[in-house]
């Protein structure tokens, strides 16, 4: 079944009657019965449930706190926008990455869309004059090599949040493209194929 807060709208499954609220510890009362339940599609419940509660949301409900009610909503709304925002983070920290096309124990389920992280940094009058200075030793330029990098890191993170946008969970066949621009500016487009992959058993 599930229970309903009068005071605060806080509404939750429960196999029992009679629990006060978990948010501001008042009586609470059945919304829907495991009867009703019964005959609900699951994705529809949530939906159900928030039109319900609005019986509460009025004067005649001696119970009624409007002040409990919207600090309620107003903390499910943070909880919820942090909850989104941490599972963003950990799809894109364990989001899978190669220059090949295929995974070791994983396989690709769906193929989504070829996607591009591009990356454009200035690379400064001091790092140019130095690598101009390398260039006629044939030695290596540490700062240029520095930006050069950093474009590459930039472009690669700009990828995998384009392929978590879309759904995808890895990005085969990575490569990519340098190119040297006017002012002292370089860039860098790293390239791949948003995937969807599962651990094979």
């Amino acid at each position: 079944m599930i229970l309903c807060c009068p005071t605060c709208g806080n509404s939750f499954s429960s196999d029992t009657e009679d629990i006060k609220c978990d948010y501001c510890s008042s009586d609470t009362e059945i919304l829907i019965s495991d009867e009703e339940l019964s005959s609900l599609d699951k994705n529809e419940i949530y939906n159900i449930s928030e039109a319900l509660k609005e019986k509460y949301k009025n004067d005649e409900n001696l119970k009624y706190s409007k002040g409990i009610w919207e600090a309620r909503e107003e903390k499910h709304r943070i909880d919820t926008a942090n909850q989104q925002t941490q599972e963003i983070q950990n799809k894109i920290i364990n989001h899978k990455i190669t220059t090949g096309y295929s995974f070791d124990s994983y396989t690709i389920t769906s193929y989504i869309s070829i996607i591009s992280g591009n990356v454009v940094l200035g690379t400064g009058i001091l790092s140019e004059f130095i690598a101009s200075i390398d260039d006629m030793l044939g030695t290596t330029s540490s700062p240029f090599e520095h930006k050069m990098e950093k474009a590459k890191t930039l472009a690669v993170e700009k990828l995998i949040i384009k392929s978590v946008s879309i759904g995808g969970n890895a990005i085969i066949g990575v490569d990519f493209n340098f190119f040297t621009l006017s002012n002292n500016m370089i860039a860098v487009s790293a390239n791949g194929t948003s995937v969807v992959i599962e651990k094979t058993c």
